[in-house]
């Protein structure tokens, strides 16, 4: 005796998505090719076969009393499934559980990361640096070469104190090649004009601590213009012959400092001979400069002692000068032995 199933309406399903295999179903007898005569026929329509694959999950069967259940689709919606044989519906998941006609299919997850688009490197290539010319180092200019003969340098001109005459002060050079005897210095002074108004024949008064000047040695100078306050300009000479007369000038100063004494400037210090033995005298001079780099005074002191300068001997000194109201910047000693 075979038993009936009740009848069941097929109620359409929503296709599922994903693949097949994520139901598990058990094989499926295949089709007899004739239906036993105690079976009713079943109706079929082409146009409402629907595999039962593509409806819904296929169900697991149980094969009971050793028959194999054959399920059929009725031509009309709403016909019967009549199987043959009992056939019990398991479910993969859960038996008593019935899918939500109206529930949305359940999504796909995918497990892959989606990977970034790769963008091609945009790296902006550094400019290489512009080359240009090579800049030519400019030479130091070439000292000028000084005049043969007599240089004057480092010349300032003052009103004495006073006010009785015009101080010309400076430095002379000895730009020759033999020592050289002084014997004047002199100079013509202009007006704005152009005109001489002092000249060699205006009773000028001349200074130099020294009478023979070595080559290539320089010496301190004083000339007053009496009767001159000032003047626009000035040309100044000198009148020397060779000499035969050589100065020594190696000799050494040794804690020298400038010191104000009342209304003068002192230099003090040592003197030292690092020669031989001096024969005659020692000129030791203080030079006083300003800030440009003029002499504004000088004072001489003649040492005629020499015995107390013998060979690498030590002699004190001190030499006061007049500032002649101006700022001192430096001072310079200077020293001449025979």
């Amino acid at each position: 005796m075979v038993r009936r199933l009740p009848t069941l309406t097929p109620t359409a399903w929503p296709t599922p998505i994903g693949p097949a295999d994520s139901v598990a179903s058990a094989p499926t007898a295949a089709m007899p090719s004739s239906l036993p005569p105690d079976l009713s026929p079943i109706q079929s329509d082409a146009s409402l076969a629907v595999s039962l694959a593509q409806s819904f999950p296929t169900p697991t069967t149980a094969v009971l009393n050793g028959q194999q259940p054959v399920a059929g689709v009725s031509t009309e919606t709403g016909a019967q499934i009549q199987p043959a044989g009992e056939v019990i519906a398991l479910s993969s998941s859960n038996e008593n559980s019935q899918p939500d006609p109206a529930a949305p299919p359940p999504a796909v997850q995918s497990t892959v990361e989606p990977v970034a688009e790769a963008i091609p490197s945009t790296d902006t290539p550094t400019p290489s640096p512009e080359l240009l010319p090579p800049t030519d180092t400019p030479e130091p200019p070439t000292p000028t070469p000084l005049p043969e003969g007599w240089v004057f340098n480092g010349v300032q001109i003052t009103p004495k104190p006073d006010g009785s005459a015009l101080l010309v002060h400076g430095n002379l050079l000895n730009n020759t090649s033999s020592a050289q005897k002084l014997s004047r210095v002199t100079g013509s002074f202009f007006d704005e004009q152009g005109q001489v108004i002092a000249g060699a024949d205006s009773n000028l008064t001349d200074y130099w601590p020294i009478a023979a000047v070595p080559p290539a040695g320089q010496v301190p100078f004083e000339l007053v213009v009496p009767g001159l306050q000032s003047a626009a300009d000035y040309d100044l000479q000198v009148q020397a012959e060779p000499g035969e007369l050589l100065l020594r000038q190696d000799f050494e100063f040794i804690d020298v400092n400038l010191t104000p004494k009342e209304d003068k400037q002192c230099v003090i210090g040592k003197v030292r001979n690092p020669g031989g033995e001096l024969q005659s005298y020692l000129v030791i001079a203080a030079v006083l400069y300003d800030a440009q780099g003029n002499v504004i005074n000088y004072y001489d002191h003649l040492e005629q002692s020499i015995g107390n300068l013998k060979d690498d001997t030590m002699l004190d000194f001190e030499i006061c000068v007049d500032p002649l109201n101006q700022p001192v910047a430096r001072f310079e000693p200077q020293a001449w032995g025979l």
